[in-house]
């Protein structure tokens, strides 16, 4: 509305001058041709032909046309320039009109933050108020917590002054009791260390006889085994096929898993001669050999033949190394 009023001004300032000026052109054209008819008038009168007379007036017209168009011009002219200078004059007054509204909104952002602001400073001072009070009343309360842990500590003190004069009482009574335990005990040892004696030169004694029966089933047991042993070697060397262009003076050695009635449930080479058909020969030898000649009823001999390794040299003899139970 402000912008509207202000252009409707500028446009009566505008007219009102344009209306002045053309009044003022007019005015002087009226004098201009009440000029030219009395210049006229007094040519007239002279003694002159009648021609020259025509030829003034239509003279004069020509000027008064003239001189009406430029002071048109000019008057087109201003009333242009009146216009412009009347939109610079709009267009700065809407513009500071738009500065001023734009100034009012900043102003009216910052006083917005302003209370912003102080409406979170009242906030925040309210927080701490409140956190104030819940400090002190924290405070009181660990002051009245502290007191009743004093009267507490302090009944506790009493109370274990009088645990401390019985626990006293009781560990010389403890005490008491547990020396008359430990001269029973020592008694109570001494005839054990004795019996410990008695025992221990008995268990000497059977600990030989056992040892001295162990040998001798050892003894036993290692004769059975080199007995079948050969048997085994024997056989298996027996069973034996040289393959066609073998050299001499190969060995290698097989780890054989047997069954107490002699089946071989596995046999494999451990250490190869470098030779794959006289390995191959070895493992053939000791399946044909099956069943293998072990003792029957004789559990601790058989199992030193339960798990063995066997090496096999066909040229001189085939020989049990060693076993595994």
């Amino acid at each position: 509305m402000r912008n509207n009023s202000i252009i409707v001004r500028s446009l009566k300032i505008k007219y009102g001058k344009s209306f002045l000026f053309s009044c003022v052109v007019h005015l002087a054209l009226i004098i201009l041709l009440l000029t030219s008819i009395q210049t006229s008038v007094k040519k007239a009168s002279l003694p002159k032909a009648s021609g020259e007379i025509v030829q003034a007036t239509v003279v004069d017209e020509k000027r008064v046309q003239t001189e009406a168009k430029r002071l048109e011009t000019q008057e087109n002219q201003k009333k242009l320039e009146e216009q412009k200078q009347a939109e610079m004059v709009a267009h700065k007054e809407q513009q500071a009109a738009q500065d001023r509204a734009k100034e009012q909104a900043k102003l009216l952002k910052l006083k917005q933050e302003l209370e912003k602001t102080k409406e979170d400073e009242q906030n925040r001072l309210a927080e701490i108020r409140l956190a104030k009070e819940k400090e002190k009343k924290e405070l009181e309360s660990l002051k009245e917590a502290k007191a009743k842990e004093e009267k507490r500590l302090a009944a506790l003190d009493e109370k274990r002054q009088e645990e401390q004069e019985r626990a006293t009482q009781m560990r010389l009574e403890r005490e008491k009791e547990e020396r008359k335990k430990k001269e029973k005990a020592a008694l109570a040892n001494k005839q054990k260390l004795e019996e410990e004696k008695k025992q221990a030169a008995l268990q000497a004694q059977e600990d030989a006889r056992l040892a001295q029966e162990n040998a001798q089933r050892n003894q036993w047991v290692q004769g059975e085994f080199n007995k079948y042993e050969s048997m085994v070697k024997d056989k298996v060397k027996g069973c034996w096929l040289r393959p066609m262009g073998l050299p001499s003076g190969l060995k290698c050695k097989l780890e054989i898993n047997a069954m107490p009635d002699g089946d071989v449930v596995n046999v494999k080479v451990i250490q190869s001669s470098g030779n794959e058909a006289f390995d191959q020969s070895a493992i053939a030898a000791v399946r044909k050999a099956v069943p293998l000649p072990f003792p029957k009823g004789e559990p601790d001999v058989m199992d030193l033949f339960r798990h063995f390794t066997f090496e096999f040299i066909p040229d001189d003899s085939s020989e049990v190394v060693d076993y595994a139970m």
